[in-house]
């Protein structure tokens, strides 16, 4: 289990907190309804972040193996497969995508930003 955690950045999750300020700054706090809103865009955005590291981990497989700390990775170290590790990609990116369609689905637009946005984010956030 550790190696999954691992390979998705679980511990970089604590970051995404900050969806729930604006909450927090509005007064909105004890709003059930918008609590839990944020709370499923924070695990949106969690798992969007971790199939940008999951991606760019197998772009830099080869480099990362022979780095003297990123050699530790899931994917590198040959704890998690190469094909385990797109397999996992596409499956969270397929969840992600449901996910924000399922909060944004009266406004098709919106959904498609806040997708590509989380992603590249996420992109420059690891790069």
């Amino acid at each position: 289990m550790k190696k999954y955690s691992s390979l998705l950045r679980v511990k970089h999750y604590i970051k995404n907190i900050l969806i729930f300020l604006p909450l927090i700054f509005s007064g909105h706090f004890m709003s059930i309804k918008l609590l839990t809103v944020s709370f499923i865009e924070f695990l949106s955005f969690s798992l969007a972040a971790s199939v940008v590291y999951i991606f760019n981990d197998l772009l830099d497989y080869e480099s990362d193996k022979k780095h003297p700390i990123k050699k530790k990775r899931a994917i590198a170290s040959g704890a998690v497969s190469k094909g385990k590790a797109k397999g996992i990609l596409v499956f969270l990116f397929i969840l992600t995508e449901l996910i924000q369609f399922v909060l944004y689905k009266s406004n098709i637009f919106f959904f498609g930003t806040i997708s590509f946005f989380k992603c590249f984010y996420s992109y420059l956030y690891c790069s």
